[in-house]
């Protein structure tokens, strides 16, 4: 048997850059080095950092390699255009290895990073878990939300239920509670409404967020063009944040 391994990725910061390592996934043929660049650079430098890191990372791990490259927002960086020259193959032919700037066919990546077995020799000092034990994972995850899921459905099918019991058999006195409690409802109602009683913070500020809200959304609908320029603009922004805090947090 060929039990599905999946091992954890490998992160490196650098003064211009990060990278993050992926050992093979299962069924895959070859390893990914992804480099992200911190700053502006030129592609003459990034073709120099990648066939580097390819040399390195492939005598540290002598299995093929794709090499990619990334901005700071995120989107993969393309040298011109073609998909051949988006990435560096590190192709391992007879026990050394080819830098190849072009698409390579399945049929010409060695089979052995298919066996469990030589993956464990190679990668003998990262971390890594089975099929199974990410299955019994996700089942002790689930072991809340479905304990959540068990309090919701009391509350939104069982009391409603019950309650419809109680006051069918009930005696008067509960249904006029109900009145004066509805009654009472309406009373605070009546008072805000006639500036009779001042609202609390709380409720000012969820007045004034949906107002906000309806405000935002009335605009966007006069002008949906400019609210995608700002949706992606916005989503830029918040990739480039993300890239930036994952940098800092490295050591």
């Amino acid at each position: 048997m060929n039990p599905k391994l999946f091992f954890d990725s490998i992160k490196e910061k650098h003064d211009r850059y990060f990278i993050e390592y992926y050992p093979p996934m299962h069924g895959f043929l070859f390893a990914n080095l992804q480099i992200t660049y911190m700053y502006d650079i030129k592609l003459h430098q990034m073709k120099a950092d990648m066939e580097e890191l390819a040399k390195k990372w492939v005598k540290r791990y002598p299995v093929s390699l794709m090499v990619s490259a990334f901005d700071d927002h995120g989107r993969l960086i393309s040298f011109s255009g073609g998909a051949g020259e988006s990435y560096l193959i590190a192709l391992k032919v007879d026990g050394s290895f080819d830098l190849l700037w072009k698409s390579v066919p399945d049929s010409s990546f060695p089979t052995e990073v298919l066996d469990a077995d030589y993956l464990l020799s190679v990668y003998k000092d990262i971390n890594f878990r089975t099929q199974e034990e990410i299955r019994q994972s996700a089942q002790e995850s689930l072991k809340p939300m479905r304990r959540l899921k068990f309090l919701i459905l009391i509350w939104a099918v069982f009391i409603p239920a019950l309650i419809a019991v109680l006051e069918f058999f009930s005696p008067t006195w509960v249904a006029l509670i109900a009145l004066a409690y509805s009654l009472w409802q309406a009373y605070q109602k009546y008072l805000i409404m006639t500036g009779r009683k001042v609202k609390k913070d709380a409720e000012i500020e969820k007045e004034k967020e949906k107002q906000r809200m309806e405000h935002h959304h009335y605009h966007c609908e006069l002008n949906p063009d400019g609210f995608v320029r700002l949706r992606n603009e916005n989503f830029k922004a918040d990739a480039k944040y993300r890239t930036r805090k994952e940098y800092d947090a490295l050591s």
